[in-house]
């Protein structure tokens, strides 16, 4: 008998036994006997699943997290490979838009110049480049964003293995669960839609106050569409913002009368202001109603339904003329004083106030410490930053 002999890592064929047989010196071989028949088969370990958790089971549910903790029962060195698998034919995960996010503690990197690599593949995530993992370690995976498959009543199975020299080293599958209830969106209040300036024909910038039933997951998306009747023409350059509990958004696509912002970061709750720069706005009136959806991975999460929904515009503004316009300073990047000579359609009075909209070269906020003064308007001249590089004059 051999004792404490360790098998292989890896289950793979099993290629028999040579055994030698040398002299006393040890020098000089006298036989070799091979033996390859009854012997044992290796087994793949089992993997100790600790926890697998799905809070959202529903059917086509999107924005799902899926939790798989484990430990495993024999190390795995590195260079090797573990795999989470979702049942295939009802999960993509490498398709979806956004994809899932990936979130895994218990390893550590391979080395200082080797991180942790993850990819996801069709419908499982492939993890390498780890160091060694003992059989003491909890590994934890946390899968979020995913959107559950629909029509259908079971998951299938799912299945985690290790793998070392493109054999396997511990597995385990986790049985199926049934999806419960169908999701259905929720609804979107819509408390105003109004315009800066108000006025019919002006180039305006629109600021819509919503509150959504669900949250919005980061890489989610808001689409606004616009009454044709009333915008049958939209700008080539698309200016869009969000305002309120988010403020970052990952872009904004105009396609026919419908603007679709990418948010780029999670909305919990809270206000969430819409803003639509340069449009130029309809006759003076009532709109008819916009049409407002949020959406993660195609799934509409929240959908506004009132035919209340509208904007309203007052009379086009009288003009104003500029006289005079110049700058000085006029080097790039340089703080620099502007000056407007302007005569007004009409008097100004006491309570009126004056905007000045700069180009988009310029940025947001046009400047760090802005100050304004007039020799014609009576009384303590302020200015401030109105939304995205509009100066308000007080």
């Amino acid at each position: 008998n051999v004792y404490n002999l360790r098998n292989p890592y890896s289950v793979g064929g099993t290629h028999g036994i040579s055994v030698d047989i040398y002299d006393s010196t040890a020098d000089v071989k006298q036989e070799t006997i091979n033996y390859s028949s009854n012997l044992p088969a290796l087994t793949t370990g089992q993997i100790n699943l600790l926890e697998f958790l799905v809070p959202k089971k529903g059917d086509a549910y999107p924005d799902c997290r899926y939790t798989f903790s484990f430990r495993l029962d024999n190390e795995l060195q590195a260079g090797g490979y573990f795999y989470v698998v979702f049942p295939a034919g009802l999960y993509n995960l490498a398709t979806t838009s956004p994809q899932p996010t990936i979130t895994i503690t218990g390893i550590s990197d391979r080395d200082s110049n080797t991180p942790i690599d993850i990819d996801l593949i069709s419908n499982y995530i492939r993890v390498t480049d780890f160091a060694k993992i003992e059989t003491d370690q909890t590994i934890k995976i946390l899968v979020e964003g995913v959107t559950n498959p629909s029509g259908v009543a079971l998951s299938g199975t799912f299945r985690i293995y290790t793998e070392l020299d493109s054999l396997e080293v511990d597995a385990v599958t986790i049985p199926s669960f049934a999806y419960t209830t169908v999701y259905a969106a929720g609804n979107i209040e819509v408390k105003s839609i109004k315009s800066t300036p108000n006025n019919a024909n002006a180039v305006a910038t629109f600021e819509l106050s919503l509150t959504t039933e669900n949250q919005i997951p980061k890489g989610g998306q808001i689409e606004v569409t616009l009454p044709l009747a009333q915008f049958p023409t939209l700008p080539g350059t698309v200016d869009c913002g969000v305002g309120g509990s988010i403020s970052l958004i990952a872009g904004c696509v105009l396609s026919t009368n419908t603007y679709t912002i990418t948010v780029d970061q999670r909305y919990y709750s809270g206000p969430l202001i819409v803003y639509l720069r340069g449009i130029t706005n309809f006759a003076a009136g009532e709109s008819d109603p916009w049409i407002i959806n949020t959406k993660y991975d195609n799934v509409v999460l929240d959908s506004s339904s009132a035919t209340t929904n509208t904007a309203t515009t007052a009379a086009s503004a009288g003009s104003i003329s500029v006289n005079l316009f110049s700058f000085s300073p006029t080097n790039e990047s340089e703080e620099s004083t502007y000056t407007f000579e302007l005569q007004p359609f009409s008097g100004l009075p006491a309570d009126t106030n004056l905007v000045i909209e700069f180009p988009p070269e310029y940025d947001d906020l046009v400047g760090n410490d802005l100050a304004c003064a007039s020799e014609q308007l009576e009384g303590d001249l302020q200015c401030e930053v109105q939304d995205a590089r509009k100066v308000k004059l007080l």
